[in-house]
């Protein structure tokens, strides 16, 4: 039988975490994974059972205004001081799987440490704080109530020193509470409202009255008729309000006396019970708040000091020490200063282990029952049977690791396009124009008496729209077992480097194509190619690399003028070439220390940077600016995604792992001053 109430519920919170690889440092942002609706285990503070929560991310049933108007990013979801905001939600989504956001960090000096222990590994967690506004509740006999929010605001995003334990039902740190409707299915339900907080009318004790007392109980009766609810089961009991609200009365008498005794006991002052008293802590977890707040004075008590240390068994933890094992042992071959990535002290333990290892101590680590030496081919279908490839742990384990590598692979290609393209921000997908030299109007002089005149930008024609590129590939149950690490070690390194080759390639295939530049030219517009005649740009006639072809390349590029008409003075930095003609270039650049005449002298030896790139094919060859200086050629990724980045899966046409690398990226052409060919001799 289904029954509908409403009653006050305060703020909660659960644990998120952060998307490897996304910090960008010029714009001080990072993304994160702030929910996956993941179902938790939880305690109603009203009867004192237990439930189980699920937040529903459908379409329709998650309010992300809050979050896309600027939400506050929060140390510890502190609420009471300015200081406590560290920084603000930039933008937040959903879709269907879990809760995503770009997280923007405040400027002010004190936030500095934060952003780089955030960037050093060492704060990894965060929680995200909301409000629920409706659960459907579900009852089957011989389980836990499911409450599925399917109505929720989240309301700010922390940075946390540990992550929640949903089990103890952490929430945030305040007493404000909001209406939450409770619609109830699988047997007669007692009216929420009948019922109260503990806390509403204890000592010090804020947030909502009692919905429901013996005094206004015939208002309350009133109100309940007025809505359309169920008529009650023949068997259901009349609730005696009075009875309740005493009950609920003591109980909270008992909590508050509990939580001040224990708050004496270990010499702490009575601000700290007044505090615990008004916070919804339990009896059963005050101690851990009280063990917090010793280590964090440094008291001495019993004679000994009380430290708070860091619990390597929580799962969470636990797994970041495993990342980190995995990633250290899968670039052990290389050299210090080549990519290898150092082990940890506190993930020595793990240091031998191979990624199904990883994944036995981490399902033990959830209280999973997996015997230790079991062959590699029993450990995983065990692995299989408990679902350990699809717990939400699992493939945050198997991606961070693999990322890590993967960004090891990537960062040691060092692709040449990168010394001539600039690179560029892309917010999102739509076109992107960008200002060449003289879209700034020209200054003016104003004169003794006169004013300052006004002018426009001019607008570029050159959009550059981002693209998404990606493949999945599936590593099978056998390559699982018989080269464990192996799967996960080689495979990450290569894509990195893979990805780092692909943008290689598409960029210079961009140079390759010579696309067009329009811009106005004497009223009109003009469109030639980057590398053409009509821009001053390509050479008459094809030459090989010498003294004089190579100056008057850098005439041909001095003498370019903006839009404006002023000389922009720019000057060669790199001169590239396909492999055919790379050792001419090293010779022509290379520094000549004794000449034997005048004639001998190379006035671009040590001035002219070679660069030999294997996508380029022929004779001809180019300059190109410090893109510092001019920029001809633009990359860029999308804001938060900068890099490729690797998720994982449990098979799904295969029996085994199935890894996602995706990239958002993009080259493009916006001027042309700063560039330079000659086809080169045939």
């Amino acid at each position: 039988m289904e029954g509908q109430a409403t009653r006050d519920m305060q703020m909660q919170s659960r644990q998120g975490s952060f998307v490897p690889g996304t910090y960008n440092a010029q714009g001080r942002t990072i993304d994160v994974v702030w929910t996956t609706g993941a179902r938790v285990p939880r305690m109603d503070w009203w009867s004192g059972k237990r439930y189980d929560e699920e937040l529903s991310l459908e379409r329709g049933h998650v309010r992300l205004d809050r979050l896309n108007n600027g939400a506050p990013v929060l140390d510890t979801h502190g609420r009471f001081e300015l200081r406590d905001i560290i920084g603000v939600v930039q933008k937040a989504s959903i879709d269907g799987k879990e809760g995503r956001a770009t997280l923007r960090f405040s400027e002010r000096e004190e936030v500095a440490p934060l952003i780089a222990d955030i960037q050093a590994g060492i704060i990894r967690n965060i929680s995200v704080g909301y409000i629920v506004h409706r659960y459907d509740i579900t009852k089957v006999d011989g389980q836990r109530e499911l409450w599925r929010a399917t109505d929720w605001e989240p309301t700010e995003i922390s940075f946390v020193p540990i992550g929640a334990d949903a089990g103890a039902g952490t929430r945030a740190g305040d007493n404000s509470r909001f209406p939450c409707m409770f619609v109830t299915q699988g047997e007669p339900a007692r009216n929420p409202e009948t019922r109260m907080d503990p806390h509403e009318n204890a000592p010090g004790g804020a947030g909502a009255q009692p919905a429901t007392t013996a005094q206004d109980a015939p208002a309350a009766a009133d109100a309940t008729r007025a809505q359309p609810t169920p008529a009650p089961a023949p068997a259901a009991q009349p609730v005696d309000v009075a009875a309740e609200v005493q009950r609920a009365l003591a109980a909270a008498r008992e909590r508050d006396s509990t939580i001040r005794e224990r708050v004496r006991a270990v010499g702490l002052p009575e601000a700290v019970a007044d505090q615990l008293v008004r916070s919804d802590v339990t009896v059963e977890h005050v101690g851990n708040r009280i063990v917090d707040e010793l280590a964090r004075r440094g008291t001495q008590h019993g004679g000994h000091r009380i430290e708070l240390v860091q619990d390597h068994t929580d799962p969470t933890n636990m797994r970041g020490r495993l990342v980190d094992a995995l990633a250290a042992r899968a670039t052990a071959h290389l050299p210090a200063n080549g990519g290898r990535i150092e082990l940890p002290e506190a993930s020595r333990s793990f240091a031998r282990l191979g990624l199904l290892g990883a994944m036995a101590e981490l399902a033990r680590a959830h209280g999973q029952r997996v015997e230790r030496d079991l062959p590699s081919s029993q450990l995983y279908e065990h692995l299989v049977s408990m679902r350990a490839l699809s717990m939400s742990d699992f493939p945050l384990l198997l991606a961070d690791s693999a990322n890590k590598v993967m960004l090891t692979g990537y960062a040691l290609r060092n692709p040449t396009y990168r010394l001539i393209f600039a690179r560029k921000r892309f917010t999102d997908f739509k076109p992107h124009s960008f200002l060449r030299d003289g879209d700034f109007p020209n200054l003016l002089e104003k004169g003794e008496t006169g004013e300052f005149k006004y002018g426009s930008i001019s607008e570029s024609r050159q959009q550059i729209t981002l693209a998404e590129y990606g493949r999945i590939i599936g590593i099978n149950r056998r390559i699982i077992i018989n080269d464990d690490l192996g799967a996960f070690a080689d495979l990450p390194m290569k894509a990195g480097r893979r990805v780092a080759d692909f943008e290689n390639a598409t960029a210079w295939a961009m140079v390759v194509a010579n696309p067009n530049i329009t811009e106005p030219v004497d009223g009109a517009q003009a469109t030639n190619a980057v590398f053409s005649a009509g821009w001053g740009t390509l050479a008459g006639a094809g030459a090989d690399i010498d003294i004089d072809t190579i100056s008057a390349g850098r005439q041909a590029m001095m003498e370019q003028q903006s839009l404006d008409g002023l000389r922009i003075n720019v000057s060669p930095q790199y001169l590239v070439t396909s492999p055919a003609k790379y050792t001419k270039a090293e010779q022509f650049c290379a520094v000549n220390l004794l000449p034997n005449q005048p004639s001998q002298i190379n006035p671009f030896a040590g001035r002219l940077t070679p660069v030999g790139e294997a996508n380029l094919t022929g004779n001809g060859w180019y300059l190109f600016a410090d893109p510092g200086q001019a920029e001809t050629f633009v990359y860029g990724y999308l804001e938060g995604s900068e890099g490729p980045r690797m998720a994982t899966r449990e098979g799904f046409t295969t029996d085994g792992i199935e890894l996602k690398v995706a990239l958002d990226f993009t080259v493009g052409a916006v001027d042309y001053r700063g560039a330079y060919k000659n086809p080169g001799a045939a």
